[in-house]
């Protein structure tokens, strides 16, 4: 499987989820392992901090975007690959 696949296999998977406690625990386990996995120089700082802002902004639901919405792009953006 391509690095391409695998990113929308990931994507697909996050999209079929509706729990957003569930979806907040797992986007911090992800940062959580970026910070330990990924070497210092290959993602900057800033980057690994605007996740931890994402985190941090998902707890306010003003901030949260429906389910239905997120499947109507994540399909738009399937749509577009190529193959």
């Amino acid at each position: 499987m391509t690095t391409v696949e695998i990113k929308g296999n990931f994507l697909n998977f996050l999209a079929s989820i509706e729990d957003s406690s569930l979806l907040k625990k797992m986007l911090a386990t992800c940062i959580e392992i970026a910070r330990k996995e990924i070497k210092s120089d290959s993602m900057p700082p800033e980057i690994l901090d605007e996740l931890e802002e994402a985190v941090r902004r998902s707890c306010d639901e003003a901030n949260l975007i429906p389910h239905e919405d997120v499947q109507n792009e994540m399909t738009k953006w399937l749509k577009g690959l190529p193959g």
